[in-house]
């Protein structure tokens, strides 16, 4: 009877391992979500330096603040405007 069990389990292990295997995203779209991720890193590097930038080039902190606040609003609405990475 555990025989029999095991094997079952191990069947409809295998299938869902090949069920897996078959959603997997083509070259082009792990490439092109790779490159999203990636640009996107550097752009939320690139608000740092431009954040610190701002706070030593500018005067008044109503400039400081203004500059940094509108630079975080810019990337955080264009991270929430790019799709997400499918699951597989």
């Amino acid at each position: 009877m555990t025989m029999l069990h095991s094997l079952r389990s191990l069947s409809l292990l295998k299938k869902r391992l090949s069920m897996v295997s078959d959603k997997r995203l083509s070259l082009g779209k792990r490439i092109f979500y790779g490159f999203l991720e990636n640009a996107i890193s550097l752009l939320g590097g690139l608000l740092v330096f431009f954040c610190f930038y701002c706070f030593f080039h500018f005067e008044t902190w109503y400039e400081r603040l203004l500059y940094i606040g509108m630079s975080v609003l810019f990337v955080y609405l264009l991270v929430k405007i790019l799709p997400d990475r499918p699951e597989c």
